[in-house]
């Protein structure tokens, strides 16, 4: 019985040298994924304005960010300082752009009321930092299968990146720097979480063997 639940729970992964080469391709902002992004903040933050869940889901599904944090979590993995740097920069990049967007929208909104679903970004805790451990997990995971899958923006759903930086922006545009510096700090747990976990699992299950 304990060797066929053994059994049900290994994890097969693929290669590691096409691991590597399938992180490293998904760090980059530019063209395209930057304007994904750029929409994805745009229906962000619009779902949050209008206080509605789905608009918000929807937003994330499509969210590019994970590629920059599934490479800082492996650049540490495997110690390679120069992926770490890339990922740090192209994540900057990212949550420079959203800031922008976000603020940009919430100061031309004709309604700057804090809504239930801005409000609920702004208190981290225990819970979250859960939720961050597990994406980041989920994320590598998703990203070492064999076969395609669409696990990523399920993961972008439970981590809920974009919402708490979008709240950052809208605090900053109507001046609410208790919404910002809260829904930041939010922000900042889930990815330190997600960072950690998405390293600890390159380690656990081997995939920071053979790099190219």
């Amino acid at each position: 019985m304990i060797n066929k639940l053994i059994k049900l729970l290994k994890i097969e992964t693929q290669n590691p040298n096409r691991f590597n080469e399938a992180i490293r391709s998904d760090i980059e902002f530019r063209g395209r994924k930057l304007w994904i992004l750029i929409f994805a903040v745009l229906i962000a933050s619009i779902g949050l304005n209008i206080n509605t869940k789905s608009v918000i889901i929807g937003a994330m599904l499509i969210s590019p960010v994970m590629g920059p944090i599934n490479g800082l979590g492996y650049g540490l993995a495997i110690s390679d300082i120069k992926l770490v740097r890339n990922s740090v920069k192209n994540f900057g990049l990212a949550v420079l752009v959203t800031l922008l967007v976000s603020s940009l929208y919430f100061l031309l909104s004709p309604d700057k009321e804090a809504t239930s679903e801005i409000m609920n970004r702004t208190s981290p805790s225990f819970f979250h930092a859960l939720i961050g451990i597990s994406g980041g997990i989920v994320g590598i995971l998703a990203k070492s299968r064999k076969e395609d899958n669409n696990v990523v923006p399920g993961v972008a759903i439970a981590t809920a990146l974009l919402p708490p930086l979008c709240s950052t922006g809208y605090g900053f545009a109507t001046g609410h720097f208790r919404i910002a510096s809260g829904s930041l700090l939010m922000f900042g747990l889930y990815v330190v979480c997600m960072v950690i976990a998405s390293a600890v699992t390159v380690r656990l299950i081997g995939l920071h063997r053979n790099q190219a």
